[in-house]
C-alpha cells in the first residue's frame, strides 16, 4: 500500500507490476455463490441430464454480479460438463447467473460437479446415473470405449502406478500384482505370463492380504477409491471409500483385518475390512502423507510425509508414539518399510539417502549413501539381511543391512523406479519403473526378466495431413519427439533438441514441417524428411501450444504468461502479440 492508502501495488510471476485505485473497490464485487437449481437429478448412464446446473453470484449487498468467471468441474462419476469436457468456465449473465449441463458418466452411480468462483466458498451438485454401463468391454476386460479393434489392441497395459507400492508379490510368491492406469495386472512369477486384468482406473498402489485371497488397491487422480478384489475370481468385492483426491498408498495389517490407506492430504485412515467401517483417522501429520508400513506384529504403523518426517503410531489407540526426524525437511520421505523383526525401519527420501532407524529409540542407526538422485522406494528381503532401493534416475541398489554397504547396483531401467518388492523366498525382487517396464531380478546374479507393454502418459500428439505419420511425446521430460508410421504403428524416428517437457506439436499443411513447443521456452521447426531442426523461436515463458496456419506461413504459439504470439515462418520475427 502507498502511505496514504489510496494505491496498492502488486507484483506477479508474469513479470508485471500493477497499480490499483483502492477507491474503486467500494463498488459491487462477488461475495457469495448460491446454488439455484439442478441438484439431485437422476438420468440414464451416459445421457445428458434434463436440466442444467444453475448458480448465481451475488455482491456484498446480495445483488447479482454480472461478468464473474464461474468454473464447473466434474470431480467424480466420469461425466462430462458442457457436453465434451470435465471442466467448463462460464461468465455470469445480467442476472448474475451461470449454468452448465452434465452428461452422466458411462457407469451407474453418483456424479458430482463442483462449482467455484475465485475467493468464494464453492458449491456442489450431485446426479445419479441408472441403467447398464455404456462402456463396451472386450479383449479380456480391456475397456475399449467403442474403439476399433486395431486401436484397442494398441492400447497397451496402461502406465504403471506412481505409488511406492505399485508392485506386490502374493504371500506364496506365485503371483505379482502390478498397479496400472487401466487396472491391476496379475502375473505368474514363474513364467512371467499375464494371468488377469482387474479393470479399474489409474491404480497407484496395491497390497495383498496375508492369506493371499484378497488384494487391496488405491486409485484415482482428481478423485479416487480404495477397492478390494477377490484374487481367485478377479472380481471387485468392495469399495471401502471414495475420495475427492487420489489414493496414494494402501497396506494390509499383518492380521489381514485392518487396512491403512491415505489420499493426497495429511490424513491416514485405518479401516476394518470385515465390517467396512473406519476404525480411526490419524491426523498428526502437518504435510501430505506419502507411504505407510505396518510392523510385523501389527501394533505399530509407520508413515512418511512430504515435510521429511516419519511418525510411528499405536494402531490400537491411534496416537503418535514417536516422531523420527533426520531427513532434509524440504524433501519428502517417499517410502517407509519395516524390517521383518520390527526393530528396524528403512526410509527413502528425496534428499538422496536411505536411513535405517531403531524403532524403540527413534534414532538413526545408519545413513545409506550412494544414490545420485532422489530415492523413491525401499523394501526389505524376507530375512531382513538385504534392503532394496529404487531412485529417480532409474537405478536400483541392494544394501547389506548389517554393515550399511552397497552390495550391488542394478541398471536397466530408463525411467524413475517407483516401487520395489521382494518375493517371499528372497531370491527374486521386482522393480516397477516409469519407463513402462517391471523387472524381476535374480538377487544372486543380478539378471532380470522384463515384463513389458505398459505405457507412460502421452503429453501431446498429432497426425500428418496425409495420415502416414504420427508425432508424439510422452510426459517424461526427455525432450524427445517420436515419429511413428501411422499404418503399421512402427517407430520411424526420434527428434531430439528440446530440453524438457514438450507440450504441443503441429504439422504444416503439406506435412513437410513439424512445429513443436516446450517448457524450455522454445519453439522448433523440424524438417520431417531429414529429421533436423530448421528454425528455433524463443518465448519468455514456457510454450503451452503451437499451431501452423492453413497456408503454412504463420505459426501461432501460446505461452504460460498468458500471451499468444504469431510468427512469420519465413523470417522468424513475430507478426503480432495477442
Amino acid at each position: 500500500f502507498s502511505p496514504d492508502g489510496a494505491t496498492l501495488a502488486s507484483g506477479s510471476l508474469d513479470g508485471t507490476v500493477k497499480l490499483w485505485n483502492v477507491s474503486e473497490w467500494a463498488g459491487p464485487r462477488p461475495r457469495m455463490l448460491v446454488k439455484i437449481s439442478g441438484d439431485n437429478q437422476q438420468g440414464t448412464s451416459g445421457a445428458k441430464l434434463a436440466n442444467p446446473y444453475v448458480v448465481e453470484v451475488r455482491d456484498q449487498n446480495e445483488n447479482p454480479v454480472q461478468g464473474t468467471l464461474v468454473t464447473f468441474t466434474v470431480i467424480s462419476g466420469d461425466g462430462q460438463i458442457g457436453e465434451r469436457f470435465t471442466v467448463e468456465e462460464v461468465r455470469t449473465d445480467a442476472d448474475g447467473r451461470a449454468q452448465s449441463i452434465l452428461t452422466l458418466g458411462p457407469n451407474p452411480g453418483t456424479n458430482t460437479v463442483e462449482v467455484s468462483v475465485a475467493g468464494l466458498e464453492l458449491v456442489t451438485f450431485n446426479a445419479v446415473g441408472v441403467g447398464t454401463p455404456t462402456i463396451s468391454v472386450a479383449n479380456d476386460n480391456f475397456q475399449t470405449w467403442h474403439l476399433p479393434d486395431g486401436a484397442a489392441l494398441r492400447m497397451g497395459k496402461g502406465r504403471i502406478g506412481t505409488g511406492d507400492r505399485s508392485v506386490a508379490f502374493s504371500p506364496d510368491g506365485q503371483f505379482l500384482a502390478v498397479a496400472s492406469g487401466i487396472g491391476i495386472w496379475l502375473y505368474e512369477v514363474a513364467t512371467s505370463n499375464e494371468l488377469a486384468l482387474l479393470p479399474s482406473t489409474l491404480v497407484n498402489s496395491v497390497s495383498f492380504s496375508p492369506d493371499g485371497t484378497t488384494l487391496a488397491s488405491g486409485s484415482g487422480w482428481n478423485n479416487g477409491a480404495v477397492e478390494l478384489w477377490d484374487v481367485a475370481t478377479g472380481t471387485n468385492i468392495a469399495t471401502l471409500e471414495e475420495h475427492t483426491s487420489w489414493v496414494k498408498y494402501v497396506s494390509f495389517a499383518p492380521d489381514g483385518k485392518t487396512l491403512a490407506f491415505g489420499a493426497s492430504g495429511p490424513l491416514i485412515e485405518l479401516w476394518d475390512v470385515a465390517t467396512d467401517t473406519s476404525i480411526a483417522t490419524l491426523e498428526e501429520h502437518t504435510a501430505p502423507g506419502t507411504s505407510v508400513s505396518f510392523a510385523p506384529d501389527g501394533k505399530t504403523l509407520a508413515s512418511g510425509a512430504e515435510n521429511g518426517t516419519i511418525l510411528l503410531w499405536d494402531v490400537a489407540t491411534g496416537t503418535t508414539t514417536a516422531i523420527l526426524e533426520g531427513h532434509t525437511q524440504t524433501k519428502a520421505v517417499e517410502s517407509v518399510s519395516f524390517a521383518p523383526d520390527g526393530k528396524t525401519l528403512a526410509s527413502a527420501s528425496g534428499d538422496g539417502t536411505v536411513r535405517l532407524w531403531n524403532t524403540a529409540t527413534g534414532t538413526t542407526t545408519a545413513i545409506l549413501r550412494g544414490h545420485e538422485a532422489q530415492v523413491l522406494c525401499v523394501s526389505f528381503a524376507p530375512d531382513g539381511a538385504i534392503l532394496a532401493s529404487g531412485a529417480w534416475d532409474g537405478s536400483v541398489k541392494l544394501w547389506d543391512v548389517a554393515t550399511g554397504q552397497n552390495i550391488a547396483t542394478l541398471s536397466g531401467h530408463t525411467g524413475r523406479v517407483r516401487s520395489v518388492s521382494f518375493a517371499p523366498d528372497g531370491k527374486t525382487f521386482a522393480s516397477a519403473s516409469e519407463d513402462g517396464t517391471v523387472k524381476l531380478w535374480d538377487v544372486a546374479t543380478g539378471n532380470a526378466a522384463t515384463l513389458s507393454g505398459h505405457t507412460y502418459l502421452v503429453s501431446t500428439m498429432a497426425f500428418s495431413p496425409d495420415g502416414t505419420t504420427l508425432a508424439s511425446n510422452s510426459y517424461a521430460w526427455d525432450g524427445a519427439i517420436n515419429l511413428w508410421d501411422g499404418t503399421t504403428g512402427r517407430k520411424i524416428a526420434t527428434l531430439s533438441g528440446h530440453m524438457g517437457l514438450i507440450t504441443s506439436v503441429s504439422f504444416s499443411p503439406d506435412g513437410r514441417t513439424l512445429a513443436s513447443g516446450g517448457q524450455d521456452r522454445t519453439i522448433r521447426l523440424w524438417n520431417v524428411a531429414t529429421r533436423i531442426t530448421t528454425a528455433t523461436f524463443e518465448h519468455t515463458h514456457g510454450v503451452t501450444s503451437v499451431l501452423l496456419s492453413p497456408d503454412g506461413k504463420t505459426l501461432a504459439s501460446g505461452s504460460a504468461n498468458g500471451t499468444i504470439l504469431l510468427w512469420d515462418i519465413a523470417t522468424g520475427p513475430t507478426n503480432a502479440t495477442l
